[in-house]
């Protein structure tokens, strides 16, 4: 009998299928209305239409923290991050994790792609990989949980992933799948203040790790997808095209979680080897909730210490993987054809270098940034201001080939303040020299990608 004496859709369909979207809004329809404390919360909606739900189940007292826990960013291709966290807020309101909510608030997002989850894919229905929509939150999923975000201010995210040992169109080809079972990793955006990426690291990371290990599920640090037998080994990308950077970016502590996803055409004791992959989920986010819940006290103080930034503030805006030391690191990858483990060398490019840090300006310029920019600013939660007399001398520093020097600003130009709450954000966006900048780089599905000169200045 499950807790309360009720069923997850995966359990319902006795694992022979993933939950569909609407099995999943009932679901949490159902647990919400089962306990007084916690309330079902829709988002936003889907490229398709689907609702983009929230189960928040409050804290009984005045909560230590806020936790936001996001599933299944890649839809149907990686399900069971979602499928784990019906389990796991069961388990709060009616089951052995309920002691939790006597001190944090719990906010659980289990289907983030819900037009992915039903269509077995993992893009929305706009064909969009979400966890790279970040900076350009050019989608209404990433929209939708951005806002989330900002709204509940949120001292710890978690999003949980999935990630393919056998990679067809790429090591399958050369003979091989990977053997990874559990890669958690930090935020590692270099405006994130290193003092916090070490907290992360030291306190969080290595006994997470080592916590899941103990239970019998190999865990590590994060290494990027291994596509060929060459390539160097580094950690997660930089810029805020993720989700885990960008809450990182917004001030929570913020962590990546990856299991296994076993090679669909396996043979396995459930459809696709789900209840054993909901298994490791499940496992790892307990383990995490128990580590975040023993430091409850210093992120708790943490949040009291967050401040706007102050002009001149020399911040990293982008970094570079270099060779580590060692300079190779042995991987054991898994044969194909025989099932045997063989340990190869890789270079080994872990080693994160930031690039030289720039002072901030007191706020940025934009001339004529038209309403796409201005839009996607205010959808970051950065507050601007029309500047339609602005003083005729002010100390303005060109950033774009299409700003000229100027003795005073041209009518019509945008302030974008530097010293508001998340206005490292502001850098982030703007500096050309960023990685994580909206001009003068990609956006498939960004209106900005028509427009990638525009006159910007950093005002000192």
């Amino acid at each position: 009998m499950t807790a309360a004496g009720i069923a997850t859709p995966l359990e319902s369909a006795g694992y022979t299928r993933i939950s569909s979207s609407a099995e999943i809004e009932d679901f949490l329809a159902h647990l919400a209305a089962s306990a007084t404390h916690a309330r079902h919360e829709i988002w936003g909606h889907s490229a398709d239409g689907r609702p983009l739900s929230a189960l928040v189940c409050a804290a009984r007292r005045e909560p230590a923290l806020t936790l936001l826990l996001v599933g299944s960013h890649h839809g149907g291709s990686e399900p069971a991050g979602g499928e784990a966290l019906l389990v796991l807020a069961r388990s709060l309101l009616h089951g052995p994790l309920a002691p939790l909510l006597d001190r944090h608030t719990v906010i659980i997002v289990p289907n983030a792609n819900p037009d992915g989850r039903d269509n077995t894919s993992n893009r929305n229905g706009a064909g969009v990989n979400l966890n790279r929509d970040y900076a350009w939150l050019s989608q209404p999923e990433s929209r939708a949980l951005n806002a989330g975000v900002l709204r509940y201010r949120p001292d710890v995210v978690l999003d949980a992933h999935e990630s393919a040992a056998l990679k067809r169109r790429t090591l399958a080809q050369a003979g091989y799948l990977t053997t990874f079972e559990a890669q958690l990793d930090y935020a590692n955006n270099p405006a994130i203040a290193p003092s916090v990426q070490a907290f992360a690291e030291t306190a969080v990371l290595a006994p997470w790790c080592a916590r899941v290990a103990a239970q019998g599920l190999h865990a590590q640090r994060y290494i990027r997808e291994v596509h060929r037998l060459d390539q160097p080994l580094t950690h997660g990308g930089t810029s805020i095209d993720n989700f885990r950077n960008k809450a990182g970016l917004l001030g929570s502590l913020a962590f990546l979680l990856e299991t296994r996803l076993d090679p669909s055409d396996g043979h396995y004791p459930s459809y696709r080897n789900i209840a054993a992959r909901v298994a490791k989920q499940y496992l790892c986010l307990t383990s995490f909730l128990e580590i975040i819940d023993t430091h409850s006290d210093v992120l708790a103080m943490r949040r009291c210490e967050r401040a706007a930034p102050v002009p001149d503030t020399p911040v990293a805006l982008d970094a570079t993987y270099m060779p580590a030391t060692p300079p190779r690191s042995t991987v054991w990858l898994e044969r194909i054809e025989d099932g045997v483990r063989v340990a190869f060398e890789f270079p080994d490019h872990r080693s994160l270098v930031t690039h030289p840090p720039v002072p901030l300006p007191r706020a940025y310029l934009i001339e004529t940034p038209g309403a796409a920019l201005t839009g996607l600013l205010a959808e970051h939660g950065l507050t601007t201001n029309s500047l339609r007399r602005a003083p005729s001398t002010l100390n303005l520093e060109p950033l774009s080939s299409a700003a000229g020097l100027l003795p005073a600003v041209p009518q019509d130009t945008l302030e974008v303040p530097v010293t508001q709450h998340d206005g490292v954000l502001a850098a982030l966006l703007l500096e050309p020299l960023s990685g994580s900048r909206l001009c003068g780089r990609p956006a498939p599905h960004s209106s900005l990608a028509e427009h990638p000169e525009m006159a910007i200045w950093r005002l000192r």
